[in-house]
């Protein structure tokens, strides 16, 4: 009896429309992006693990796939696409003047929980925006996000708006471990607030600790900038978000019904770990998730850069 030898967990096989569909949206994403003033870039499959590492990325180590060279240094398969465009940014393009205006289209892998049934394999296409900071920059990004939904064809989506300066600043105060900010944040990110109060628990007696627990629930729409302060104080990143009475006033007075964009955008969500994130299925592609990034890491971030992307995954 012959074996039958599949593809590996995590990866399977296109065919015929789905190959001509995808490519369909990736042409239309990139060709958008060209029209906007960004330069496409290309980083390797491959890449050292201390790049992650020292990066400060979110991503778990767990999550990465590994391999290891002739020399015996740790390897990984490219799990994200910002890391390494930062890194050619500061060397290959730091004599450039900014702000930089750079997309990519390739594939990130990652390493999911198994029996999940997620891909190990994720199609990327997006845009980093560096060198430039302020409402105009985040105005940028968030229409180009818009833009990039149509261009594939979509009009069914939201877009949520947060700011991880937030979670941040409350978690430099709880005097917790590495991994324990780590597990809070995935959990925060996941919405777990039962595994969230028990992990929060022993900090119960902390201001910090109760902005916390309020943190993973302030999330929906114009209501939401209607809650009672939080009991401390915010960074100066965040002091102004969503307090602008103008802003306030025109998230308020748009009708019930009103397409928010022409899109359903949601107006605030403050528990998000990433700047500005959005997930819909992209049309006859398949059902895939699609996410808007922007400032995913913090030495990004630090240089004033933005990013975005749609990916493509299963």
């Amino acid at each position: 009896m012959r074996s039958i030898i599949n593809t590996p967990e995590g990866t399977r096989d296109r065919l015929f429309a789905e190959c001509r569909g995808r490519r369909r949206v990736r042409q239309a994403l990139t060709g958008l992006f060209q029209g906007r003033g960004y330069g496409e870039v290309s980083t390797p499959e491959v890449e050292f693990y201390d790049l992650f590492l020292q990066s400060g990325s979110p991503l778990p180590q767990e999550a990465m796939l590994k391999i290891i060279d002739r020399g015996g240094r740790i390897m990984v398969m490219r799990p994200d696409c910002t890391t390494p465009i930062a890194r050619v940014a500061a060397t290959k393009l730091k004599n450039l003047p900014l702000p930089q205006r750079l997309y990519y289209d390739q594939t990130v892998f990652r390493s999911g929980d198994a029996h999940r049934g997620g891909s190990s394999e994720i199609a990327q296409c997006g845009v980093e925006l560096i060198g430039s900071a302020g409402r105009k920059a985040d105005l940028e990004m968030v229409a180009l996000a818009v833009d990039a939904l149509r261009s594939c064809g979509l009009t069914d989506f939201h877009v949520e708006l947060g700011h991880a300066g937030f979670f941040r600043n409350l978690a430099a105060r709880m005097e917790m471990d590495e991994d324990e900010v780590e597990r809070m944040r995935a959990l925060i990110e996941g919405k777990n607030f039962a595994a969230l109060n028990d992990l929060l628990e022993p900090y119960g007696d902390r201001p910090a600790c109760q902005a916390l627990r309020r943190l993973s629930r302030l999330f929906g729409g114009a209501e939401v900038l209607d809650e009672p302060p939080l009991p401390l104080s915010l960074p100066d990143e965040t002091a102004d978000f969503g307090a602008q009475p103008d802003s306030r006033t025109a998230l308020r007075s748009r009708p019930a019904n009103s397409r928010r964009l022409e899109n359903n955008i949601i107006a605030t969500n403050f528990l998000q770990i990433v700047s500005l994130s959005f997930f819909m299925p992209l049309g006859k592609v398949g059902q895939h998730n699609a996410q808007h990034r922007r400032g995913q890491h913090g030495a990004h971030r630090q240089g004033g850069g933005h990013a975005e992307s749609i990916e493509q995954g299963g």
